[in-house]
């Protein structure tokens, strides 16, 4: 049986902050470091915010069965292979809502959802914040394309933390919860 908690929200809600103080909070946790076939945006690291591949790589992982989730978004894939997790301790991971419905498919995945919310107003100085010479037009589009991603999300338990104060405080929202 595997452990999970999955940390979903729009982009700019401070879901990978959230993971990254988990982590450092709970040392026993894994983070579950999920593959894609993007390009790497400034800051990043491959093996530390994503396993960065090709999309042969990718497709072969999906079709050799090694993959608990994936999907396809602005023609770049996005998954978590099973060697993410770890049956020994929790695992902690950020995903979208169609990763999650397919977490939830997994009857050896024990699944706690928590939906990370924050106004519009600051999500977006978090995206224009996060880079030297942020991509305007690409963060309009992560904004239109969430609309439509979290529009329904009646079939997935989650339980909704809002991440408008201190991070300390969202965290500790977050750790309240977990079961």
């Amino acid at each position: 049986m595997f452990k999970v908690i999955a940390l979903m929200g729009k982009a700019g809600s401070g879901k990978d902050a959230i993971l990254h103080e988990l982590i450092r909070l709970l040392p026993d946790a894994n983070e579950m470091i999920s593959c894609t076939t993007r390009p790497i945006r400034e800051g990043e690291v491959h093996g530390v915010n994503y396993f960065y591949m090709t999309p042969e790589e990718f497709g072969a992982r999906v079709l050799n069965g090694e993959m608990i989730e994936c999907t396809e978004f602005n023609s770049w894939f996005y998954g978590t292979s099973y060697e993410a997790l770890r049956s020994n301790c929790l695992n902690i991971g950020v995903f979208n809502p169609t990763g999650v419905d397919s977490l939830m498919a997994y009857p050896d995945i024990e699944l706690q959802v928590f939906y990370i919310t924050a106004s519009d107003k600051i999500r977006l100085l978090r995206q224009l914040n996060r880079e030297g010479d942020p991509d305007v037009h690409e963060i309009i589009r992560r904004f239109k394309a969430d609309e439509i991603d979290f529009e329904d999300l009646s079939d997935i338990p989650y339980i909704e933390i809002s991440n408008e104060g201190s991070l300390e405080d969202t965290v500790r929202a977050v750790l309240d919860q977990i079961h």
